[in-house]
């Protein structure tokens, strides 16, 4: 204990900005050759419902916020976008097939099943993009829901790549319900139940549920299938197929462009002293999570976790020099440094180190963007 700390809570209006999509442009650079690539983090899918029903000229939601920083992407002359979905939950599934809409001409984005056998489509019913150029869509394990829907609608329209980690594979929609509706008399408060009405659908008829969203392009992750999503549940609802949707696919990812981005992929990792130094990294932290026996002994359990911190500064001593500092990298430094500083603990305080899987995710993205046409590219430029 180090005193007695006085903290005034005020009751107000919580803006939740974090939730709100955010964008940086980075430049990578390679034999001479740079490119802007634009890169908008989008941790939920959202909507102010009040502002749109009050019909507010400047109500906040996903689609329009992305649209808006597309807009100022274009401006900048960027050669291409990533959208970055890690971490995102999901969210509005409204939300999510406009933001998609965004993308790609019209057409179904999700199909929704029912217990009874209805299905419905959910689509982009506007014509024309807010952007038609080279797109990434970057995922991982905790990339679920609404998020995974944005992913696989842009991997089926082959709109884009999809780099990242096999996503969460939360394809199912629940309801709540009160269970003293149910009842006639006065009788206490029963609570709810909830329950699964329906699931989710890829445009070619796949589920999302169980199995999620596979990357075209994997990276390393921190987390195994058996540790986190639906299929380390022990009663996850099965994955499901149905008959596809008609679509008119963008077709702008063809298998000889993947078979060379992987390539060109596999040679970074295994060349590049960063690259393989994650590698090792993620490889000991899944060893770590797999560990089921722990000594008893108070001084070798101390020297172990001692030898652990350490790798880990180490670790990330190394990344920090190792790599160049990304624009999104320093927003994510402020942040730290900003909630480090009501920390009095120096143990307890957040180190910071670099975003490698981003990192490399633009790499990729700089390698798909060399092997476009040169009328492909003309389309970025117009985009």
């Amino acid at each position: 204990a180090k005193g007695v700390r006085e903290i005034t809570l005020e009751r107000d209006e919580v803006k939740l900005e974090e939730q709100a999509a955010q964008s940086t442009i980075e430049e990578v650079s390679e034999d001479g050759i740079t490119r802007r690539i634009g890169v908008i983090k989008l941790p939920s899918f959202y909507m102010d419902f009040e502002g749109a029903q009050q019909e507010k000229s400047d109500y906040r939601s996903t689609s329009r916020d992305v649209e808006r920083l597309l807009k100022e992407f274009r401006n900048a002359k960027v050669d291409g976008v990533v959208v970055d979905l890690r971490g995102n939950g999901g969210g509005s599934l409204y939300e999510a097939v406009k933001t998609v809409g965004l993308f790609i001409d019209k057409g179904p984005v999700v199909i929704v099943s029912d217990a009874k056998g209805g299905v419905r489509n959910e689509s982009d019913d506007d014509a024309g993009t807010a952007y038609d150029g080279p797109l990434a869509v970057l995922i991982d394990r905790y990339a679920a829901s609404a998020s995974e829907i944005f992913a696989a609608a842009i991997q089926d329209y082959g709109r884009g790549l999809i780099i990242g980690s096999n996503s969460f594979g939360k394809g199912t929609v629940q309801t709540m319900v009160n269970l003293n509706d149910f009842v006639v008399n006065n009788t206490p408060n029963l609570g709810a139940m909830k329950f699964t009405i329906s699931m989710f659908h890829r445009v070619n008829g796949s589920s999302t549920q169980f199995r999620g969203v596979s990357p075209d392009i994997l990276l390393p992750a921190l987390f195994s299938a058996d540790e986190v999503g639906e299929q380390a549940e022990e009663y996850a609802l099965p994955w499901k197929s149905i008959a596809a949707a008609k679509i008119k696919p963008a077709g702008r990812i063809s298998d000889s462009t993947l078979g060379t981005l992987r390539q060109l992929h596999e040679t970074r990792m295994l060349g590049k002293p960063e690259l393989r130094r994650y590698q090792e990294y993620i490889d000991k932290v899944l060893e770590k999570n797999r560990q089921r026996t722990w000594p008893l002994n108070l001084e070798t359990r101390k020297n172990e976790h001692a030898d652990w911190k350490k790798y880990q500064d180490d670790y990330e001593a190394a990344q920090r020099k190792a790599i160049p500092s990304l624009n999104a990298d320093k927003k994510t430094l402020k942040e730290i440094e900003e909630r480090n500083a009501v920390v009095d603990d120096e143990d307890e305080k957040e180190s910071f180190v670099p975003d490698v899987a981003l990192f490399e995710t633009l790499h990729i993205f700089f390698d798909y963007l060399q092997l476009l046409t040169p009328q492909q590219n003309a389309v970025a430029d117009a985009a």
